[in-house]
């Protein structure tokens, strides 16, 4: 910023600063806070090398708010990613009282400030920038906790947190910016998050450290600054007598990013502990995408990454034995007809080696690792197997259909006997018949061709259960006429009952499943079953 002094002469004003011309005989406001020092003469354009100097100093102090501002944008990322990582144990993390004090002004003599205006404060770039891209939604959303979580921690009545709304600056354009933020509300929302957290929620307490950064920043605009005067006036000061007070606030923040990094730290560690299954911690590491870039935490996720490869190893080899001990009576889909079962079986140990495996191929960082190299090469043994076991299962399944399919040419009815010289009449080969087409249905819908003879009869499979359900019906209509039938009257139902027979006949002698006038004795049987059942109802 410059300005122009005695009418000539140009001067670079140190960013320290901008204040009202005041008393110099009071020191403090009325609310104790120190003000800043007034606004120096500056520095002449002409001294090259003084403003170098601070350029290079304002340079290094541009790279930290620029780390503040990523920063935070990665952590409040982290927050909404974290939003279903299992909970740690109660009081896992000690949350302490905050610490409320503001790095301290330099006091020289100066005006004292009047009593503060409630005004909204001014637009500014690189504090919209926070709020905008870190902080306005966890200011303005809910809090993404789980319905459980909220059931247990929260009511109905419980207040919100505050929302961000638009701002004004001095130009009268309009933006969104940080408005006031109302205490009641900012402390209860404060509280539900420290109850959360002490309840071992991660999203939680990364949002209730984030606030604690955020209230930092808001306790300087509402509280060091004068009226209007920009926080850049405070945060870009590199000359004159308050360039020292970024640093305490920066330090500050620092202190408050190495705890969230340490409570990462701790929860990574408890987590590596609780058993599951590799593609489980592949899930939960994937939540921490938004803050693995950072150099304190690479390590850790490096730990997480080789922790759930080493799971992954042993997965491997536990699909191993269970492969070798399960070939030859696999534990597929229960009901289900032997080769879909089968093939069931060994599609799903293929999917549970290698939908983790797509992803540790991507992880550069493990590719050379002993552990990586171990795991590919039980990978590779293991498919192979599972390839070979479905080809085999296909092959020997396909050969078999066209002996099985000889049942289609046997009668559609059979005379069993059932001791002292009596026998029963029952549909024959039906459950056969049925058993191939569900077996062709199982393995047409995993992908597996289907072999030609057994296509025509899967067209007429609605044919084959038509002409069952039928023969099944007629049978028990005729031996429920003898069972309702008292034992003295059986004889005159006994011309009748071999009229019934010799209309079903046909069935066992002549008709197979692949005959074209099953419809026709089908009708005939019905007849002569329908007059045996009006006989006896008559006696």
């Amino acid at each position: 910023r410059t300005k122009l002094q005695g009418g000539s002469s140009s001067v670079l004003l140190p960013l320290a600063g901008k204040g009202k011309k005041k008393k110099t005989s009071d020191l403090l406001t009325d609310s104790g806070t120190p003000v800043l020092a007034p606004i120096t003469a500056g520095i002449h354009l002409s001294d090259l090398t003084l403003i170098t100097s601070q350029l290079d100093l304002f340079c290094t102090r541009v790279d930290k708010i620029k780390d503040m501002i990523l920063s935070m944008g990665h952590f409040y990322k982290f927050s909404k990613s974290a939003i279903g990582l299992p909970y740690a144990p109660e009081n896992f993390w000690s949350l302490g009282t905050r610490d409320n004090t503001l790095p301290p002004a330099i006091i020289q003599q100066g005006p004292v400030a009047g009593p503060p205006e409630t005004k909204q404060p001014p637009k500014q770039a690189w504090l919209q920038h926070i709020a905008k891209g870190s902080l306005e939604e966890q200011l303005t959303e809910d809090e993404g906790i789980d319905v459980d979580t909220v059931s247990r921690t929260s009511t109905p009545d419980d207040p919100k947190l505050p929302v961000a709304h638009s701002s004004t600056d001095k130009h009268g354009s309009e933006g969104v910016g940080p408005g006031p933020v109302p205490e009641v509300m900012y402390e209860a929302s404060s509280n539900n998050l420290t109850v959360l957290a002490k309840e071992g929620s991660l999203s939680a307490l990364i949002q209730l450290k984030l606030q604690m950064i955020w209230q930092k920043l808001q306790e300087v605009n509402k509280e060091v600054l004068e009226d209007n005067q920009p926080i850049t006036d405070l945060l870009f000061a590199t000359f004159g007598p308050n360039k020292d007070i970024f640093d305490v606030l920066h330090s500050k923040y620092t202190s408050l990013v190495d705890s969230i990094e340490g409570c990462l730290s701790s929860y990574t560690s408890y987590l590596f502990k609780q058993k599951m299954t590799s593609m489980v911690a592949l899930k939960h590491m994937q939540a921490f995408a938004p803050i693995s870039s950072r150099p304190s935490l690479k390590g850790v996720v490096q730990d997480f990454t080789m922790a759930a490869l080493r799971m992954y190893v042993n997965e491997l080899e536990e699909l191993t034995n269970h492969y070798e001990q399960h070939k030859n009576s696999p534990e597929g889909q229960r009901g289900a007809p032997f080769v879909k079962s089968s093939l069931v079986w060994c599609r799903q140990l293929y999917q549970k080696m290698d939908a983790p495996m797509k992803v540790f191929t991507q992880k550069k960082a493990i590719s050379q690792t002993n552990e990586m190299t171990y795991s590919v090469k039980l990978y590779n043994k293991l498919a192979r197997a599972l390839v070979k076991y479905e080809t085999m299962v296909v092959q020997q399944w396909s050969g078999d259909i066209p002996k099985r399919l000889q049942v289609h040419r046997k009668p559609l009815l059979v005379s069993e006997s059932v001791g002292e010289g009596k026998s029963v009449v029952k549909v024959n080969s039906a459950a056969e018949l049925l058993l191939l087409i569900e077996e062709g249905k199982g393995v047409g819908k995993l992908g597996i061709e289907i072999p030609e003879a057994l296509r025509g009869l899967l067209q007429q499979e609605s044919k084959v259960k038509y002409y069952k359900q039928h023969l099944e019906c007629i049978l028990s209509g005729y031996y429920n006429v003898y069972r309702s039938t008292e034992l003295c009257l059986l004889p005159l139902l006994q011309p009748h009952a071999a009229k019934v027979m010799r209309a079903l006949q046909p069935g066992w002698s002549t008709l197979t499943w692949s005959s074209l006038n099953i419809d026709a004795f089908l009708h005939q049987a019905y007849c002569v079953l329908e007059n045996m059942q009006q006989i006896a109802r008559s006696i």
